[in-house]
């Protein structure tokens, strides 16, 4: 309340990929994947712009277009540093600040996950995406470029009782 008096605030995010993983492990994701977007424009996520944002209820101001942003009855979109260059629906920054605060977004999977989640479970609006008949073939689409162990490592320190899966190195 004392940073954002009102509106939505836009969290920019780093895509994990499937970092090459070809069968389920039962570890923490944040063990498991270990490999994001964001090394060369070349080699970043279609969606590396975009944001997920976060807003007081009585700010709230409808159903959203994107389930990356919310409408605001007030106030617009600020980032994790009071600005932003935001598209007309407020989910995609092109400003994309990763200093203050970033969301680590695992979006693939090992291949049976990544299949069950996009094809069986469906997105929040209903809707197929990404299915492939290949479930391989769709988690390899994006494995990530740059080795990034920064929340398996903060969950370690906050909860030290997740040390013990560093233990099951056969399922890595």
């Amino acid at each position: 309340a004392d940073h954002l008096k009102e509106g939505s605030l836009a969290i920019s995010w780093f895509i994990f990929g499937s970092g090459g993983t070809s069968t389920y492990a039962p570890l923490p994701v944040t063990k498991r994947f270990l490999y994001r977007d964001g090394g060369w424009k070349n080699t970043r996520h279609s969606h590396w712009k975009n944001v997920k944002s976060i807003l007081k209820l009585e700010d709230y101001g409808n159903y959203p277009q994107s389930p990356h942003s919310m409408k605001t009855k007030r106030g617009g979109w600020k980032d994790t540093n009071g600005g932003g260059t935001f598209d007309k629906i407020g989910a995609v920054n092109e400003d994309r600040p990763t200093d203050v605060a970033v969301i680590h977004h695992y979006k693939y999977l090992s291949p049976k996950e990544y299949h069950w989640k996009s094809c069986v479970r469906k997105t929040v609006d209903d809707k197929f995406k990404g299915c492939s008949s290949d479930k391989q073939e769709a988690v390899d689409s994006f494995k990530g470029d740059v080795f990034d162990d920064s929340a398996w490592r903060m969950l370690k320190k906050n909860v030290p009782k997740y040390a013990m899966y560093d233990e099951f190195e056969d399922f890595m």
